[in-house]
């Protein structure tokens, strides 16, 4: 997907003034202007952006009489100050909360809501996400005491669990139709810094408040009323994972299969999670680039079997771009796929017309088009993950390839492997670390290990679901444990992760800094910017040894709130001796 000659990277630089928007708009000073409905911040933005436009379009027009050839740094700062702006109005504009219709303003008795996912039921409880799109409210009339209805539009999104009966047989599904009561609250925050912030997971999808119901207090109004591309792609998985369902025995190697095939997690284990992100293979369980690739790849060998004309040519080109795209519909259209299916259409298009690509502009153009039908997904981790880990491939893969040429096709192929592995764990390795606190130290030898059974497994379950050929599924399922087992034991040797791993977003910036100078100064041999990045490595370092002691000195409130005990530590002292008389614990 690279090309000799240099190609202006046009959506490079658009991503760059737009990027910069849509973080510099979730500051929580401007986001607290914004919430308080004192400032239109919307209005004065679109006149901004309305201004800028027209600008351009008079430099346009008198381009030649102008000679604004010979300003182009204004004028490149006017296009830059455009998509700076639009960054900012798009993550202003998919916050619900600024929106004056929106359910948390408006006074209601009632609301009609929307399913708007696939609901899970576990445990008793049914969980899943909806829009708001009515909000109903009664008001007495003082002269006769009557009862007046009254209903109004309204906008948002909730999260929603309902407790169902013993005897119950409720069944929801996306799209149906529900009337709840106007009660909910805040999605609170994590009980322990340690613990998942699902409100800041929740909060960057739009969602910011929740609510619990028994089943007796909702009532279905439709059901399918959503939408029908939306409705056919889950009810298409579901008929699909029934199928593994019924055949296979295994309660884990059905979950894997229905994770890696179908992107299924929910009845994934977590002592089988745990293993896979342990040993760094966990990127495995979700449905990205390597699986669509490598549908890709039989599709484009079959129709190479035949010789076609440049007609048919364009017909194969449709059939391969509609085939992946279907897959990623049913697959769940995660950011890792969504990124993996629009890059690899781009390249398929410019390879049917014989037109040279640069991998930048493709991965830029991609992120932007994602960032503007959804500018939230920017804060979604996978979404992170799975752009860092490309751009390691696009840049930092070829340059340690060349290090060690090797003649023999098998060692080469074994080397490509893991400087392949290595360069996306290196771009990945500081959000790693931010998000969930730990690094494999065996990834290395996971990686290599789980090449082929993962490839086997891809071609096995589409060829088990394609032609129902269940005689198939007993070397499936076996091969599914055996690479579970493999892995348990990998995760299992002496010192397979460092845990425990805490930084702040200050620190992230810095090792991402450091990272980024290293290996530009390591290729470039540049020694100013090696210096540049030991420098950056011992402010990092020194930021570390300063929250130690600090964490040291500190006098902390620990509350942990269990299912029915309330366990609160205070006054407690962190330091390595035994805690002082005076301290004392306490359970209420």
């Amino acid at each position: 997907m690279s090309s000799q000659t240099p190609i202006p990277m046009n959506f490079v630089s658009i991503l760059a003034a737009y990027l910069p928007g849509l973080i510099v708009a979730d500051h929580n000073t401007l986001m607290r202007i914004a919430l308080s409905r004192q400032t239109p911040v919307l209005m004065l933005l679109t006149i901004l952006i309305l201004l800028v436009l027209l600008t351009l379009c008079f430099i346009n027009l008198y381009y030649k009489q102008l000679n604004i050839y010979r300003h182009k740094i204004p004028t490149a700062g006017l296009i830059y100050m455009l998509f700076f702006s639009y960054g900012i109005w798009s993550a202003f504009k998919a916050t619900s909360l600024l929106d004056s219709n929106h359910f948390a303003v408006q006074k209601s008795d009632f609301l009609k809501i929307i399913i708007s996912n696939d609901p899970r039921q576990k445990n008793g409880f049914i969980n899943f996400q909806a829009d708001v799109c009515y909000a109903e409210s009664f008001k007495t009339l003082k002269e006769n005491k009557s009862v007046l209805p009254s209903m109004r539009n309204c906008s948002g999104r909730m999260a929603i669990k309902i407790k169902t009966e013993v005897a119950s047989n409720l069944s929801l599904n996306y799209g149906d139709q529900l009337i709840i009561p106007a009660v909910y609250h805040l999605i609170p925050p994590p009980d322990h810094p340690s613990l998942f912030d699902y409100r800041s997971w929740l909060n960057h999808q739009g969602i910011h408040y929740q609510a619990n119901f028994q089943q007796r207090q909702v009532i279905l109004l439709q059901t399918k009323s959503g939408r029908p591309i939306i409705s056919y792609a889950l009810k298409t998985r579901n008929q699909q994972l029934a199928f593994y369902r019924k055949f296979m025995k295994n309660k884990d190697a059905y979950a894997v299969a229905s994770t890696l095939i179908l992107g299924e997690r929910a009845d994934l284990s977590a002592e089988t999670l745990n293993t896979y992100s342990v040993t760094g293979t966990i990127h495995a369980l979700s449905v990205s680039g390597m699986h669509v690739g490598l549908i890709y790849l039989i599709l484009n060998f079959l129709f190479s079997l035949w010789k076609f004309t440049y007609r048919f040519n364009i017909i194969k080109t449709i059939l391969i771009i509609f085939a992946i795209w279907y897959y990623a519909l049913i697959s769940g259209l995660s950011p890792s796929v969504l990124r993996s299916v629009i890059m690899l259409s781009v390249f398929i298009v410019a390879k049917q017309y014989s037109k040279t690509t640069n991998s930048y502009n493709i991965i830029a153009f991609t992120a932007f088009c994602l960032l503007v039908y959804h500018p939230l997904l920017i804060w979604d981790t996978g979404f992170q993950l799975s752009f860092l880990a490309v751009l390691g491939l696009i840049y930092l893969q070829p340059k340690l390839t060349v290090l060690w040429p090797i003649k023999n096709i098998l060692l080469n192929q074994l080397w490509k492997s893991t400087t392949m592995s290595c360069a996306a764990q290196l771009f990945t390795f500081p959000f790693s670390i931010y998000y969930f606190h730990q690094f494999p130290l065996y990834f290395m030898i996971s990686n290599l290990f789980i090449l082929l059974p993962i490839a086997a497994l891809m071609y096995l379950g589409l060829a088990i679901l394609l032609f129902r050929m269940s005689i198939l599924i007993p070397l499936f399922e076996w091969l599914i444990i055996f690479t579970n087992k493999s892995l348990t034991q990998i995760a299992e040797l002496p010192y397979s992760s460092i845990t425990g791993i805490w930084i702040s977003k200050t620190m992230l910036i810095v090792l991402c800094v450091s990272i980024l100078l290293g290996i530009v100064a390591l290729f470039k041999r540049q020694q100013q910017l090696f210096l540049s990045a030991v420098i950056c490595v011992l402010i990092l370092h020194s930021m570390m040894i300063c929250e130690l002691l600090k964490a040291r000195q500190q006098r902390i409130l620990i509350r942990m709130q269990l299912r029915k005990l309330k366990a609160s530590f205070a006054s407690m002292e962190y330091r390595q001796h035994s805690p002082a008389p005076g301290n004392s614990t306490r359970l209420s």
